[in-house]
């Protein structure tokens, strides 16, 4: 039987069978012997299993690399206005500009050299966002558990740059869903695995619980 503590940032700790916590979207439900207590996720500074002797460390770095790539795309952002805004200065007052400054030619030189090397930071930026961003699925995947996968899927859904890593996400949470629910077929079917079922999958495979559920009353 897993062991499962999560500290927080006032020193709490929360110790107890890793069946005494149920992870959502942005906290943790702990209940012990007393009472049910829900943990915020921003509130959490470290959050570990500990089975037969040898520790796990849920994955802690997500929210670190979420910060980076937020970072980076906002990097993006204001480039891209920077480079909308001098193309639309309307042609006269670039004329204008352009014959107040000494040695035109020299100038326009001068502008094409610092538009190369601004493309050229652009492409890195975007190389650099691209590898933070499979690096951040590579270490999604590496980890055991399922809803972290649903919690990326409803975060970035609506993310235009995400688009791909977010499709590759439900294929895998898909296989996970259909690995889960072939483990259960071999369970009895009854209310009590049901209410394990809903526990531990509703939130990432509701589908499998309803169809489990509907074979119960069959």
């Amino acid at each position: 039987m897993a062991t499962r503590t999560i500290k927080t940032i006032d020193g709490t700790e929360h110790s107890g069978d890793s069946s005494d916590f149920t992870d959502y979207y942005s906290h943790v439900e702990y209940r012990d012997a007393s009472e049910t207590k829900i943990i915020y996720l921003n509130n959490i500074v470290s959050d570990g299993t500990v089975k037969n002797g040898s520790e796990t460390m849920m994955p802690v770095k997500i929210g670190v690399m979420a910060g980076i790539i937020t970072f980076l795309l906002l990097l993006f952002v204001l480039n891209k206005f920077s480079n909308n805004v001098q193309a639309q200065l309307p042609t006269a007052e670039k004329e204008k500009t352009t014959q107040v400054v000494p040695g035109k030619s020299e100038q326009i030189a001068k502008n094409e050299t610092q538009n190369a090397a601004k493309n050229k930071t652009h492409k890195l930026e975007q190389e650099e966002l691209q590898k933070l961003l499979e690096q951040d699925i590579t270490e999604l995947f590496a980890q055991k558990y399922i809803d972290p996968l649903t919690d990326y899927i409803i975060e970035h859904q609506d993310n235009t740059l995400r688009k791909s890593y977010v499709q590759r996400v439900i294929a895998e949470r898909n296989r996970r869903c259909a690995n889960i629910e072939k483990r259960f077929q071999k369970q009895p079917k009854n209310a009590r695995t049901l209410v394990k079922l809903t526990k531990d999958y509703n939130y990432s495979c509701s589908e499998i619980v309803t169809r489990f559920a509907q074979r119960i009353r069959i």
